[in-house]
């Protein structure tokens, strides 16, 4: 969906850079017409909507299903670095509800870090006008360490990095995807195989190139076999990892 909204806007982009090498009359000509702007008008708020609920529908889908077999365990015998309970009151403008815990947060702040959050809380939703709104399908503790996150705290550590990179992925917060696939770049003892699964859910490419410069094949030392990172459903494997990885045995061959 997130790639549904950005291949929009570059067509968007393109429309308008056509519309600049057109002559003046004819351009005045295209922009004031209503029924351009109401199609406009409506087509933005159109995705919008449809970005908001597939997002929605996409955080209860993801916490049932099987690959959040990475359940979110962020939280458990980790300490909180940052508080976003009632204490917050005085220097927030929102309320972020999730499993009846309330968040208390910056709204703008918010929708600077997530397009998700900046159409949700700035567009045209009802949720724009609100002071509190509610997530579903999403681990209160995940959430909590994704703020942190957001707001420049080293949250970051193997309990909390894949509860915190789902939620990033899914919100569309790059600078949590960044940090998050930085960890686990550089410090992660994860398992090739599990990183490799979250190079699947997640398109962290710079984590995917690492991974396959890893696999070597048996030359006469200690070596990774492509069948130890390979899962137990290879319907589980995103088809570009799939393919790459069949690229990379057929050269180590």
């Amino acid at each position: 969906m997130l790639n549904f909204v950005r291949k929009y806007a570059k067509n968007i982009k393109k429309i308008e850079k056509k519309e600049k090498k057109q002559p003046k009359k004819q351009r005045d000509r295209r922009r004031n017409s209503a029924y351009h702007l109401f199609h406009f008008k409506r087509c933005t708020e159109s995705i919008l909507r449809r970005l908001f609920e597939f997002s929605r529908h996409s955080a209860v889908e993801r916490a049932h299903s099987k690959p959040h077999s990475l359940k979110s365990r962020a939280g458990l015998g980790k300490e909180k670095i940052r508080n976003f309970d009632e204490s917050q009151q005085d220097v927030s403008d929102l309320v972020v509800s999730v499993r009846n815990k309330k968040f208390y947060v910056v709204r703008m702040y918010l929708a600077a870090q997530s397009s998700f959050f900046k159409a949700l809380l700035l567009g045209s939703f009802a949720e724009s006008k609100k002071n509190e709104i509610t997530l579903t399908g999403i681990d209160p503790s995940d959430f909590h360490y994704f703020l942190e996150v957001l707001y420049g705290e080293l949250a970051i550590d193997e309990s909390t990095v894949e509860g915190v990179t789902l939620l990033a992925d899914m919100y569309d917060a790059p600078t949590a995807i960044r940090r998050c696939e930085n960890f686990l770049l550089t410090e992660s003892k994860k398992s090739l195989k599990k990183k490799l699964q979250m190079v699947t859910r997640y398109h962290l490419e710079n984590l995917k190139k690492k991974c396959l410069e890893e696999i070597k094949t048996v030359t006469g030392h200690l070596i990774t076999d492509l069948r130890s990172v390979l899962p137990a459903d290879l319907n589980d494997l995103d088809p570009k990892v799939m393919a790459d990885l069949f690229k990379k045995s057929i050269s180590l061959h």
